[in-house]
């Protein structure tokens, strides 16, 4: 089922739970129970293989024919008893205890009681800004539940805790009886499915044709059926957060949300990354985040949520928009204020030691990236204030100058050098970059029509701005409103994206019959890595072609072919240099390929 399918199912099916809803989830549950009963009937056939096979042989004794039907029968019960019965692994993260959170445990207790919800069995706190009920069965499909809910350090950092009660609130009401029970059933359900799919994909054994024609028709439809209900779910439980807390405090927390979440994920680390450029000492990432999100402009606010409110409710969510939750609540979009303290501070006993531990846990695991990126900022600003006191002639210059000035100083002053770009220098694939970011200016930040030719350029000359081309052109017309225009650049996004994906399965796979032609690298670029690959001992011989693709034609890949004299991991490999699209292949493994790269002009380059 393609995703225009998809969509358009969930549409329709969304229509009829409207109409009339208890007869929509009657329809669900026998789906759900399809999809068992279906697994039963198999199991039912091979257990009465079994049997009959087994009567058999004491009846008439030995015979090969029934021996193997009996293990051919034995072994499919065995492959559906495992996909059936499975333990699933606990979130990660750390066990919150009641005596050092006692005020979260309290709102827990509350929730429980109003909600008639079962008991909360583990708090666990994350690095997400997120928050989130985990339910696991015991044994897969079946055995009791275990309720795990998971709390994100920087949610909690952000909100107060009467908007945490909201969060908290919404979540809870996952797990309530009645209607909201069914919901959460069919939810568990969708996963549970969408792991079994997986293990068959993963499991290309004997048996498994008799589950997989019929699990790739009944997914697709079950998993629309039941997004339908997940998407109702979450407005129930919105309005059991209101009721809870208050709307008010509901919408604050939403808003919030979008505030935060986009900020810690574009913009904190490069803020940690300038305040420490002149430091030795690592950061506090958790510690340092609640002044940080006091600090963020109403502006950069605003920008954040314009954006969201821009997203409508999709197919490809359960959530539905954040207008559309405002709304469903009765609250109109407004830029939300801090609210000290926060309920991080509120909730734990020791929060600063807390946050120490998550601060130091931060560090041991990526104290290596840090230095890497800090050190790459120090070497960018000295490049930028050596571009800046110079006049680039060249257009590698001027572009590296275009793209540090937008980094280090803003896009309103980046503009002008990548419009100069374009004056300057034929339209090319180097300066399809320039017209991608002089297209989303013109169309995004003024609105101006004259940017979707620009973006258009861009895809035409690179095929690799295309994915950001069609999505700053779906964006601007969802804005405007104009439906028949993003729903058409929408089906170009979502065929886009398949391509792609096409393209990197053709990637990742090497056979004899594929068609290599000599590399285009240049000795400059290619002298240091024959270097470094000299100094790797188990390195027999090595072969570098450029492999040409079919699906997408212009896209590059470069093959390194390598007869060793033990296994070569790619890592070791490609340390301490690269060259883009680049795949290494051990030969040694592969004669047939090793006959096809040989045959190449100068592909030995060791």
């Amino acid at each position: 089922m393609t995703n225009e399918q998809f969509e358009s199912l969930v549409l329709k099916l969304e229509q009829q739970a409207k109409e009339n809803l208890t007869s929509y989830r009657t329809k669900v549950v026998m789906l759900a129970l399809l999809g068992y009963g279906y697994l039963c009937i198999i199991l039912a056939i091979c257990v009465a293989v079994i049997g009959y096979s087994i009567y058999a042989i004491i009846l008439e004794g030995f015979h090969y024919a029934l021996i193997k039907i009996l293990l051919l029968a034995g072994v499919l019960v065995l492959y559906l008893l495992r996909s059936l019965i499975f333990k699933m692994n606990p979130p990660s993260g750390r066990i919150v205890c009641r005596d050092e959170a006692a005020g979260l445990f309290e709102i827990l207790d509350e929730l429980k009681t109003k909600l008639k919800a079962p008991a909360i069995d583990t708090v666990i706190l994350t690095e997400d800004m997120n928050a989130g009920i985990v339910q696991l069965p015991k044994f897969g499909f079946f055995g009791p539940n275990r309720n795990y809910l998971l709390l994100g350090v920087p949610l909690l950092l952000t909100l107060s805790s009467e908007q945490m009660k909201a969060v908290l609130g919404h979540e809870v009401a996952h797990l309530t009886t009645g209607d909201g029970k069914l919901d959460a059933w069919i939810y568990r359900l969708r996963q549970t499915w969408g792991t079994f799919m997986g293990t068959l994909e993963e499991r290309q054994q004997f048996g498994t044709f008799l589950f997989r024609k019929f699990f790739y028709w009944y997914y697709p439809i079950f998993d629309a059926h039941a997004f339908v209900l997940s998407r109702m779910e979450e407005y129930r439980a919105d309005r059991a957060a209101a009721e809870v807390a208050s709307a008010k405090d509901h919408a604050d927390a939403l808003l919030q949300l979008e505030i935060a979440d986009p900020y810690l994920n574009d913009a904190y680390f490069d803020e940690l990354i300038k305040t420490h450029e002149d430091k030795d000492e690592m950061p506090r990432p958790y510690g340092d985040f609640r002044s940080k999100i006091n600090m963020i402009p109403d502006e950069t606010k605003k920008s954040y949520l314009d954006d969201a409110l821009e997203r409508k409710t999709n197919a490809v969510d359960t959530h539905p928009s954040l207008s559309d939750r405002l709304a469903a609540v009765g609250i109109n979009p407004y830029i939300p204020k801090i609210s000290n303290p926060s309920a991080f501070a509120t909730f734990f006993n020791a929060s600063d030691e807390i946050l120490k531990e998550f601060d130091l846990e931060w560090r041991e695991e990526r104290k290596e990236d840090w230095e890497i990126a800090l050190q790459e900022h120090r070497e960018s600003l000295m490049r930028f204030d050596m571009l800046k006191s110079s006049e680039p002639d060249s257009l590698e210059d001027s572009l590296e100058l275009a793209i540090l000035t937008e980094q280090f100083s803003s896009m309103k002053e980046a503009i002008p050098l990548y419009e100069a770009i374009l004056e300057r220098f034929p339209s090319n694939l180097d300066t399809a970059y320039a017209f991608l970011k002089v297209g989303e200016h013109y169309l995004i930040g003024n609105s101006n029509e004259k940017g979707k030719s620009y973006l258009e350029t861009a895809m035409k000359l690179n095929w690799a701005y295309r994915l950001d081309g069609l999505s700053i052109l779906c964006q601007y017309y969802e804005r405007n409103g104009n439906k028949q225009k993003f729903e058409e650049y929408l089906r170009q996004l979502h065929d886009w994206e398949e391509t792609l994906w096409a393209s990197d399965e053709e990637r990742d796979y090497f056979t004899a019959k594929d068609d290599y032609v000599p590399h285009d690298i240049t000795e400059e670029v290619l002298n240091p890595i024959v270097a470094k690959i000299k100094e790797i001992p188990a390195i027999e011989e090595v072969y570098l072609v450029r492999r040409m693709l079919k699906v997408i034609p212009e896209r590059k890949q470069y093959v390194f072919g390598i007869i060793s004299r033990s296994e070569i991991d790619p890592d070791d490999f490609f340390n301490g240099w690269e060259i883009l699209s680049a795949s290494m292949v051990l030969l040694n493994k592969h004669h047939d390929i090793k006959k096809r790269l040989q045959k190449v002009p100068n592909s030995k380059i060791v």
